[in-house]
């Protein structure tokens, strides 16, 4: 499944994406990694609808994640970073960086003290993302 998928702005593509945060843990891990195989792959609409459910995943199962960040790449480690960034970004109104403090204290709260590092890393580039996106927006 991970290697088949080919992201497009179609309905398969949304349902792989929503079955990222599905209840069974059989079924999450089934679809992580086509979820990173779309995450890494996407462009234009499908950019725009990943930052969700990369959130939720996380915020939901962040123990679960920071588990299978062992086994992604650097470059895919920090592009769902970013994506989260995006998606604090694009959807708080006011203050995104204080939005992304509060969603840090959650993943803080919700992991294991062996991940609080990679906790600490992936908050680093969402307030890295944060700033480029505010910096692109002023521009």
């Amino acid at each position: 499944m991970k290697d088949s998928v080919r992201p497009s702005d179609n309905f398969s593509t949304f349902r792989v994406m929503d079955s990222l945060n599905a209840k069974s843990l059989e079924n999450r891990e089934f679809y992580f990694k086509a979820f990173l195989n779309i995450m890494i792959k996407a462009d234009g609409a499908i950019a725009e609808a990943v930052g969700e459910p990369a959130l939720v995943y996380v915020e939901n199962h962040t123990s679960e994640f920071f588990d299978h960040a062992k086994t992604m790449t650097k470059e895919e480690f920090d592009k769902w970073a970013n994506f989260v960034g995006f998606e604090i970004f694009l959807s708080t109104e006011k203050d995104p960086t204080r939005e992304a403090d509060k969603y840090y204290k959650k993943l803080k709260e919700n992991c294991s003290p062996e991940q609080k590092n990679e906790v600490d890393k992936f908050y680093r580039i969402i307030k890295t993302a944060i700033a480029d996106f505010d910096k692109n927006e002023s521009n």
